[in-house]
């Protein structure tokens, strides 16, 4: 068994158990996040209207944030999901080093960096299915008659959301590798 087809089934197992643990989730791509954050800048620009323009104008802004952090937490999975073809790319040098007895340990940290960015795609997949679960909910409990002040909340949601998606994941990884750190 190669080292990059470990790397990689490693990696995939990982995703798997995060798609059984919410098999009705969109799949785990940066395009299914945009569409979560057009889906629901489309919601809030539905409730403008040209005769409050003080009311447009605040939903407006809050949909343009709103889609910068689904955009930034799309370019965070792209990120994640280079980082994992890399490392597993990588694997195969790194393998090189196991025939020497003073290099084996750099070969033997590269399983454990194929676990850290397997690690750190699960836990971002299951803060992607929480997320989600809740703003779907907070969406759908919008209606016309809604205040202004929830549109507000969803964008403080998404800011949290974005938030969580790009500091959690590592701190799980850092986990994996015994070096915890709360960067």
């Amino acid at each position: 068994f190669p080292s990059h087809d470990i790397g990689r089934v490693l990696i995939e197992s990982f995703q798997e158990v995060g798609h059984r643990l919410a098999p009705d989730f969109v799949a785990f791509s940066p395009a299914n996040v945009v569409e979560m954050g057009i889906n629901i800048v489309l919601m809030t620009i539905k409730r403008s209207s040209f005769i409050d323009i003080g009311l447009s104008l605040m939903l407006f802004v809050c949909a343009i944030i709103i889609l910068l952090c689904y955009v930034l937490i799309a370019l965070e999975m792209t990120v994640l999901i280079v980082n994992s073809y890399v490392t597993v790319s990588g694997g195969i040098v790194m393998m090189g080093f196991l025939g020497s007895e003073w290099t084996k340990d750099h070969a033997i940290n590269y399983f454990t960096a194929v676990l850290g960015v397997a690690v750190r795609m699960f836990v971002m997949q299951l803060i992607l299915i929480l997320g989600y679960g809740f703003i779907e909910k907070w969406t759908v409990k919008l209606t016309d008659a809604s205040k202004d002040l929830d549109y507000l909340v969803l964008l403080s949601v998404a800011i949290v959301f974005y938030g969580m998606i790009r500091e959690i994941p590592s701190m799980a990884a850092s986990l994996v590798s015994s070096r915890f750190t709360m960067g």
